[in-house]
């Protein structure tokens, strides 16, 4: 069964610690984006999908703790992991993002603390009315995934009772 490849936005300032990162994180099997900056990773993030972010706490003109907080009020439900080379960060800015890991850490810590956020997202992630139409349709296929797109789609739009009449009933001919 092969794996999903997962993007990754990296965000550093740090353009050799950037390269390194984007060369490890891809031996790793992820696909990964990476801007110099907290306005270049915004401009990036907007235009692209992106699984997580891994973006760094120290940064000229915007923060990690500003990039998060901007990162999460245009998609909340990805999930924004923060590098920093000090050992800790004030604990308010812990609140801004999923997780924390210090730079320089075992490569294990950080796969796992990505993958893990990744994971959790993925889970908790609710699924629309069409969205969950899509998938049942893709999965049954035809004639049957097309009654089920129609049934959510008038349900959100009409009240259920004017829902019978909506799809003719064939009675077999005798």
């Amino acid at each position: 069964m092969s794996r999903n490849v997962r993007t990754l936005l990296c965000i550093d300032d740090d353009a050799q610690g950037l390269t390194v990162r984007k060369l490890l994180l891809e031996a790793f099997g992820f696909r990964v984006k990476t801007a110099s900056s907290g306005r270049e990773g915004l401009k990036l993030f907007r235009r692209s999908k992106v699984d997580a972010v891994l973006l760094d706490y120290e940064m000229p003109q915007m923060n990690g703790v500003q990039l998060a907080d901007e990162l999460k009020r245009r998609r909340r439900q990805i999930p924004v992991v923060m590098l920093s080379a000090y050992p800790s960060i004030p604990d308010d800015a812990r609140g801004h993002v999923d997780a924390f890991v210090t730079k320089g850490g075992p490569t294990a810590e950080l796969i796992d603390v990505l993958q893990q956020k990744i994971d959790d997202c993925l889970v908790a992630a609710p699924l629309g009315e069409e969205t969950r139409a899509a998938r049942v349709a893709a999965s049954v296929g035809g004639a049957i995934g097309a009654v089920v797109k129609r049934v959510t789609s008038t349900l959100k739009t009409e009240r259920p009772r004017r829902l019978v009449g909506h799809f003719p009933v064939h009675k077999p001919s005798a």
